[in-house]
């Protein structure tokens, strides 16, 4: 690797580019910013990079990379028999036994890479083909980017996979079934990859066949409202729908910043947000935009899910099913709705503020 793997180098390299990036967008008024960009490429090159970046890192890096790579050279040196997973995580089962079985375990990595940046990549030519960089560059410099390529793979890549699926839905479904086969395999891939997303999967199909814009505000605030009350009541429920025995893992984990216990106010905080601004698109400005309602329910219904539970240790596990759309309902307003007079001052602001919150935590 040309440029040696750490986090401190990827964290150099991407909010150099941001910030480059940033003062771009300070200089753009908010009608050349809505009609799109003209350095598209450089999007291109850096999803490239990013993929083969984290892709070809150390196999005993991190902890769920050095986990994973530890069970995969067990199983192909024969001294296990195979993967020790849930039946249920059956698509992460069935590419690393493909892998096990005709490759190397570095180009597994690769494979799982490509797996979680590419579906990223995908969702943001689907909802913002325009202003790919601008929304590629929110999603690489997104608090839970980083964290999710390498410690905590399987639900990045299971994550990323929905996400994808999510992109495909439009309007014209509803006329033509045939359009929406896609987005299901997406979504059920991601599914069956890790268990966790059969949330952000029902917090889909309940956007799609309950187009209330209000109705998810609603349950959010009553979730925010019950939480500190019920949290404690909730977890074992929920854990049982979207955990397995890693929740033991999880709950004894000692992290500082995730494992404290308590009601977490600054998770929710940062969760609120994306909330905040969709309030201020939607009802303050009048915006209306199908794509931007959707995926904005989508977190709306599974962030509040979270708030239930926000308790337990490693919560940031449960919230990352809400916050793996967190860089898009940045990114999507910002750039393709006009809510803003200077739109390209407060999209690098936005940009700017991503940055700094994630060099922060």
């Amino acid at each position: 690797m040309f440029i040696e793997f750490s986090t401190e180098n990827w964290l150099i390299l991407i909010n150099t580019l941001g910030v480059l990036y940033m003062f771009y967008l300070l200089s753009r008024s908010t009608k050349a910013l809505l009609k799109g960009s003209n350095v598209q490429f450089l999007g291109i090159i850096l999803t490239l990079f990013t993929w083969f970046y984290i892709g070809t890192r150390p196999i005993h890096c991190y902890a769920d990379t050095r986990l994973y790579t530890e069970m995969f050279l067990l199983v192909q040196s024969g001294e296990w028999s195979e993967m020790a997973v849930a039946d249920s995580e059956w698509f992460w089962e069935k590419v690393q036994q493909f892998c096990i079985d005709n490759t190397t375990v570095e180009n597994w990595l690769l494979v799982v890479a490509a797996f979680y940046v590419g579906g990223i990549a995908f969702a943001c030519w689907r909802w913002m083909p325009r202003h790919y960089t601008l929304s590629i560059l929110f999603a690489f410099t997104a608090f839970s980017f980083w964290s999710y390529s390498n410690n905590g793979i399987r639900q990045g890549m299971a994550s990323s996979l929905v996400i994808a699926g999510l992109a495909c839905v439009t309007p014209a479904v509803r006329h033509n079934w045939v359009k929406l086969l896609p987005c299901l395999v997406l979504a059920i891939l991601g599914c069956g990859t890790h268990n966790s997303m059969y949330l952000l999967l029902a917090a889909g199909l309940a956007a799609f066949f309950i187009p209330n814009r209000k109705l998810p505000y609603y349950v959010w605030v009553v979730c925010l409202v019950l939480s500190p009350f019920l949290s404690s009541f909730f977890q074992a429920y929920i854990e049982d729908i979207i955990s397995d025995q890693r929740v033991s893992y999880y709950n004894n984990s000692s992290y500082e910043l995730f494992s404290r216990t308590g009601w977490r106010w600054d998770f929710i905080l940062y969760s609120s947000v994306p909330v905040i601004l969709g309030w201020y698109v939607e009802f303050k400005k009048k915006v209306a935009d199908w794509n931007y309602t959707f995926m904005l329910s989508c977190y709306l219904y599974t962030n509040a899910a979270w708030m239930l539970i926000n308790e337990v240790p490693y919560s940031n596990r449960y919230a990352y099913i809400s916050w793996c759309l967190y860089p898009f309902l940045l990114a999507y307003p910002l750039s393709q709705l006009p809510i803003a007079k200077s739109q390209g001052v407060v999209a690098g602001l936005f940009l700017a503020g991503s940055m700094v919150f994630t060099l922060l935590f």
